[in-house]
């Protein structure tokens, strides 16, 4: 595993403009990919959606506890929120202008939430930000194919 953690470190590091999000999501599914070709098993890979309802996000860890061999524990989808958090230290700099409230609100939990499901409305986007419309176009068709390779839960 150390190599493959090397590799997509490279990779990331080679990414002029690592906020595009059609490049961001080309270079992780080269990543998957890679991992596939490489490794014994296939890399865990649980789509966001279903951490954002209390039931599913059950449903995710308990799988990974059994395939992992871990006996699950309800004490799993608890944790103890952090009651410090530094953005300038617990923020990815690529995300920084993008998702501060995302990294602070995550820090401040103290479990999994039931939460709607964030779509991207592309006629709107178009109209706010008619720069990065063509891209979001293409991460949502890089996205799918990455969503083929997703663990089944």
């Amino acid at each position: 595993m150390p190599a493959t953690g090397g590799y997509f470190f490279d990779m990331m590091n080679s990414i002029e403009n690592v906020a595009s999000p059609e490049v961001y999501y080309q270079t992780s599914l080269e990543a998957i990919k890679y991992v596939r070709a490489n490794c014994d098993k296939p890399p865990l890979l649980v789509p966001g959606h279903l951490m954002g309802s209390q039931e599913t996000a059950a449903k995710v860890v308990q799988t990974i506890c059994s395939q992992m061999g871990v006996e699950f524990k309800s004490d799993f989808l608890t944790w103890k929120s952090l009651d410090s958090f530094d953005p300038d230290w617990d923020v990815p700099v690529f995300a920084k202008n993008d998702s501060p409230g995302l990294y602070s609100r995550a820090n401040a939990s103290t479990h999994f939430e039931d939460t709607e499901e964030r779509k991207v409305d592309h006629e709107k986007l178009s109209k706010e930000r008619p720069d990065i419309i063509k891209q979001v176009k293409k991460a949502d068709i890089i996205y799918a194919e990455i969503m083929t390779y997703s663990t089944q839960f």
